[in-house]
């Protein structure tokens, strides 16, 4: 999962915050480590650093693959979450559009 932020934008933040919990959910030493789910790797790019001609309307970005393969472009992620979003929502939303099992 590729995460496209601005840290001036407040859902940027949110967004940044709840893919470092979810990020830790991956370790297995998590409780909720999941051994029949492939583990999702993220990272984090700040938008004006990687794609300089970017237009921030379209922050907070995510961009999911599966290996090389673009499977999601959630541009911006915020149309796709309700206006109040919560973590498990974020999580709900990724896992929608990640392999379910593991190879």
């Amino acid at each position: 999962v590729v995460h496209l932020y601005e840290s001036y934008i407040p859902a940027s933040r949110t967004i940044s915050q709840y893919l470092e919990h979810l990020a830790q959910q991956q370790q297995p030493s998590s409780a909720s480590y999941n051994q029949q789910r492939r583990p999702i790797q993220f990272i984090s790019l700040q938008a004006s650093l990687a794609m300089p001609h970017l237009d921030p309307i379209a922050l907070p970005s995510l961009l999911i693959y599966d290996r090389t393969q673009l499977c999601a472009n959630l541009t911006p992620v915020t149309q796709h979450l309700p206006a109040e979003f919560t973590p498990k929502q974020v999580n709900e939303l990724i896992l929608s559009h990640t392999v379910a099992t593991s190879e």
